[in-house]
């Protein structure tokens, strides 16, 4: 507290709940516990994440003039889960799985899927809408837009016209295809349509 005087966050965040405070210290954030151990290197923003005792990081970069913001996931003990190089991370909680979109610096790399330990689970060329550890939806843009559903498990792949697609819970996800709402089951591949304005106001 008397080292790193005049941080604006440093007093609100040492007094929170939280087991974990950030310092900032010559131009990069540093992510402490309260015990004043030191559990990252220097990143430019470093914010908790939805699932517990996970950290996002994010580096700044200048590309053609612009600003370009690449982001990791470190964990509660300052392991590197995931690279600071994605544009993206998506935590799904629910199957404990983190896919991450690589479209940066104008270069298209794979989206890859790693598990809680930082291992990597799946990768694709396309772009990851959604992933668990065993279904992935991808998607296509060429040589027509759509969405492929891969089963890592069973090794079934199939296609879903539409022009969004939402993972909900339950391996269920709803699609929306010529301004009509669809829920998919994406294990049994049955779809229901529904009213959509009925959807809205029940989901939210």
């Amino acid at each position: 507290m008397f080292i790193f005087p005049h941080q604006q966050e440093l007093h609100l965040s040492y007094r929170d709940s939280s087991n974990y405070f950030k310092i900032l210290f010559q131009g990069k954030l540093y992510l402490l516990n309260k015990n004043g151990k030191q559990l990252s290197s220097g990143f430019d923003n470093i914010t908790e994440t939805k699932a517990k005792g996970y950290f996002e990081t994010e580096n700044y970069s200048k590309f053609e003039k612009k600003v370009v913001r690449i982001k990791g996931l470190i964990d509660s003990t300052g392991f590197q889960v995931v690279k600071c190089k994605y544009h993206a991370i998506n935590i799904n909680k629910e199957d404990s799985s983190i896919y991450c979109c690589s479209a940066v610096f104008d270069a298209k790399l794979n989206d890859d899927v790693f598990n809680y330990k930082g291992k990597l689970i799946y990768s694709s060329i396309k772009h990851i809408e959604f992933s668990s550890k065993t279904l992935h939806i991808i998607k296509s843009y060429s040589p027509r837009e759509e969405f492929i559903v891969e089963n890592t498990k069973t090794g079934e792949t199939y296609y879903l016209d539409g022009e969004s697609i939402r993972y909900l819970k339950n391996n269920k996800a709803a699609l929306i295809k010529n301004n009509n709402l669809y829920v998919i089951d994406l294990l049994s591949q049955k779809k229901q349509k529904l009213d959509k304005e009925t959807y809205l106001y029940s989901a939210y």
